[in-house]
Protein backbone atom coordinates (compact mmCIF):
# COMPACT_ATOMS: atom_id res chain seq x y z
CA UNK A 1 0.00 0.00 0.00
CA UNK A 2 1.62 3.66 -0.70
CA UNK A 3 0.73 6.55 1.41
CA UNK A 4 -0.82 9.45 0.39
CA UNK A 5 2.05 11.53 1.27
CA UNK A 6 5.22 10.87 -0.95
CA UNK A 7 7.35 12.70 1.56
CA UNK A 8 6.70 9.97 3.98
CA UNK A 9 7.32 6.27 2.12
CA UNK A 10 7.26 4.36 4.65
CA UNK A 11 5.49 4.40 8.36
CA UNK A 12 8.51 2.71 10.59
CA UNK A 13 7.78 1.27 13.97
CA UNK A 14 6.80 4.68 16.40
CA UNK A 15 8.50 5.31 19.53
CA UNK A 16 7.40 7.64 22.11
CA UNK A 17 9.75 9.89 24.36
CA UNK A 18 8.62 11.24 27.87
CA UNK A 19 9.21 14.53 27.86
CA UNK A 20 9.32 14.47 31.90
CA UNK A 21 11.93 12.25 31.36
CA UNK A 22 14.51 13.82 28.32
CA UNK A 23 15.11 17.88 28.45
CA UNK A 24 15.98 17.09 24.24
CA UNK A 25 12.20 15.61 24.34
CA UNK A 26 11.05 18.65 26.36
CA UNK A 27 12.42 21.06 24.29
CA UNK A 28 11.00 20.25 21.13
CA UNK A 29 7.46 20.19 22.35
CA UNK A 30 8.30 24.00 23.71
CA UNK A 31 9.72 24.78 19.83
CA UNK A 32 7.02 23.09 18.22
CA UNK A 33 3.77 24.00 20.61
CA UNK A 34 3.18 27.72 18.44
CA UNK A 35 2.64 25.58 15.51
CA UNK A 36 -0.22 23.42 17.18
CA UNK A 37 -1.64 26.73 18.65
CA UNK A 38 -1.49 28.14 15.07
CA UNK A 39 -3.60 24.93 13.83
CA UNK A 40 -6.34 25.08 16.68
CA UNK A 41 -6.72 28.99 15.87
CA UNK A 42 -7.63 28.29 12.60
CA UNK A 43 -10.73 26.39 13.74
CA UNK A 44 -11.44 28.55 17.24
CA UNK A 45 -9.71 31.98 16.80
CA UNK A 46 -11.07 32.94 20.08
CA UNK A 47 -9.16 29.77 21.67
CA UNK A 48 -5.98 31.40 21.75
CA UNK A 49 -4.17 34.68 21.19
CA UNK A 50 -0.94 36.13 20.44
CA UNK A 51 0.02 38.83 23.10
CA UNK A 52 2.50 42.00 22.63
CA UNK A 53 5.26 39.99 22.48
CA UNK A 54 4.06 37.42 19.74
CA UNK A 55 3.56 34.81 22.16
CA UNK A 56 0.22 32.66 22.59
CA UNK A 57 -2.19 33.22 25.33
CA UNK A 58 -3.51 30.96 27.42
CA UNK A 59 -0.26 29.78 27.93
CA UNK A 60 -0.71 26.01 29.31
CA UNK A 61 2.20 24.71 28.12
CA UNK A 62 3.96 24.85 31.66
CA UNK A 63 0.98 22.30 33.15
CA UNK A 64 1.81 19.86 30.82
CA UNK A 65 6.22 19.59 31.25
CA UNK A 66 5.08 19.70 35.33
CA UNK A 67 5.90 15.77 35.93
CA UNK A 68 2.78 16.07 38.64
CA UNK A 69 0.79 16.74 35.73
CA UNK A 70 -0.02 15.07 32.35
CA UNK A 71 2.41 13.16 30.03
CA UNK A 72 3.86 14.84 27.21
CA UNK A 73 5.25 12.10 24.53
CA UNK A 74 7.16 13.05 21.54
CA UNK A 75 5.97 10.64 18.79
CA UNK A 76 9.28 9.41 16.62
CA UNK A 77 8.75 7.89 13.11
CA UNK A 78 11.37 7.19 10.70
CA UNK A 79 14.49 8.04 13.34
CA UNK A 80 12.59 11.82 13.26
CA UNK A 81 10.45 13.55 15.63
CA UNK A 82 7.35 14.10 14.09
CA UNK A 83 4.90 15.21 16.55
CA UNK A 84 3.74 15.16 20.06
CA UNK A 85 0.68 13.94 22.39
CA UNK A 86 -0.05 15.76 25.71
CA UNK A 87 -2.48 12.51 27.78
CA UNK A 88 -4.28 13.85 30.71
CA UNK A 89 -3.64 10.85 33.64
CA UNK A 90 -4.35 12.92 36.28
CA UNK A 91 -8.45 13.40 37.45
CA UNK A 92 -8.19 17.20 36.79
CA UNK A 93 -9.59 18.35 33.69
CA UNK A 94 -11.28 14.79 32.50
CA UNK A 95 -14.61 12.89 32.94
CA UNK A 96 -14.31 11.12 35.94
CA UNK A 97 -15.37 7.85 34.04
CA UNK A 98 -12.09 8.00 31.66
CA UNK A 99 -8.76 6.89 32.89
CA UNK A 100 -6.99 8.91 30.59
CA UNK A 101 -7.50 11.88 28.09
CA UNK A 102 -6.25 12.27 24.98
CA UNK A 103 -5.90 16.10 25.56
CA UNK A 104 -3.08 17.17 22.75
CA UNK A 105 -2.57 15.49 19.23
CA UNK A 106 0.04 17.32 16.88
CA UNK A 107 1.68 15.83 13.77
CA UNK A 108 4.25 17.88 12.02
CA UNK A 109 3.12 18.95 8.12
CA UNK A 110 5.22 16.69 6.40
CA UNK A 111 4.32 13.67 8.21
CA UNK A 112 0.79 14.58 7.71
CA UNK A 113 -1.78 12.43 5.43
CA UNK A 114 -0.26 9.16 5.32
CA UNK A 115 -1.65 7.31 8.37
CA UNK A 116 1.14 8.11 11.20
CA UNK A 117 -2.02 9.93 13.15
CA UNK A 118 -4.20 6.55 13.16
CA UNK A 119 -0.40 4.24 14.05
CA UNK A 120 0.29 6.20 16.79
CA UNK A 121 -3.69 6.15 18.39
CA UNK A 122 -3.48 2.69 17.37
CA UNK A 123 -0.20 2.50 19.50
CA UNK A 124 -1.51 4.28 22.57
CA UNK A 125 -4.26 1.75 22.57
CA UNK A 126 -2.08 -0.98 23.08
CA UNK A 127 0.18 0.86 25.71
CA UNK A 128 -2.54 2.59 27.63
CA UNK A 129 -6.26 0.11 26.97
CA UNK A 130 -8.54 1.17 29.28
CA UNK A 131 -11.52 4.09 29.25
CA UNK A 132 -10.52 7.39 27.62
CA UNK A 133 -11.94 10.48 26.79
CA UNK A 134 -11.69 12.99 23.99
CA UNK A 135 -12.54 16.19 23.04
CA UNK A 136 -12.24 17.88 19.03
CA UNK A 137 -13.29 21.06 18.48
CA UNK A 138 -16.65 21.53 16.38
CA UNK A 139 -15.22 22.58 13.62
CA UNK A 140 -12.06 20.46 13.14
CA UNK A 141 -13.57 18.32 10.73
CA UNK A 142 -10.44 16.32 9.73
CA UNK A 143 -10.32 15.55 13.98
CA UNK A 144 -13.78 14.98 14.41
CA UNK A 145 -13.74 12.53 11.69
CA UNK A 146 -10.50 10.85 12.60
CA UNK A 147 -11.69 10.06 16.04
CA UNK A 148 -15.21 9.05 14.74
CA UNK A 149 -13.49 6.93 12.48
CA UNK A 150 -11.39 5.22 15.28
CA UNK A 151 -13.52 5.14 17.91
CA UNK A 152 -15.94 2.97 15.75
CA UNK A 153 -13.19 0.84 14.50
CA UNK A 154 -11.16 0.55 18.45
CA UNK A 155 -13.65 1.63 20.79
CA UNK A 156 -16.60 0.66 22.87
CA UNK A 157 -18.68 4.09 22.96
CA UNK A 158 -19.60 4.91 26.51
CA UNK A 159 -20.51 8.80 26.46
CA UNK A 160 -20.41 11.29 23.41
CA UNK A 161 -21.70 15.16 23.77
CA UNK A 162 -21.90 17.80 21.17
CA UNK A 163 -22.56 21.62 21.22
CA UNK A 164 -21.83 23.50 17.88
CA UNK A 165 -18.03 24.48 19.36
CA UNK A 166 -16.95 20.75 20.55
CA UNK A 167 -17.14 17.10 20.76
CA UNK A 168 -16.37 14.95 23.25
CA UNK A 169 -16.05 10.87 23.53
CA UNK A 170 -15.68 8.85 26.51
CA UNK A 171 -14.98 5.18 24.97
CA UNK A 172 -13.52 2.04 25.72
CA UNK A 173 -10.87 0.38 23.82
CA UNK A 174 -11.42 -2.72 22.30
CA UNK A 175 -8.55 -4.50 22.48
CA UNK A 176 -8.89 -5.94 18.52
CA UNK A 177 -9.48 -3.87 15.93
CA UNK A 178 -13.41 -4.34 14.84
CA UNK A 179 -14.14 -5.78 11.63
CA UNK A 180 -16.96 -3.15 10.72
CA UNK A 181 -15.93 -1.29 7.51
Amino acid sequence: MTPANPRLPLISPIQFQNAHHTRPAADWIRAVYPLYLQDLTRYEPRLYTLDARGQWQPDYLYWWLDERNGLPLVVECQGRRAGFVLLNTTPLYRNLRAELKFSEFFIANEFRRNGLGSAVVARLAEIYGGVWEVEAIGANLPAVRFWQGFIEKRGSLLEQTESEAHFNWVFEIISTPSLRA
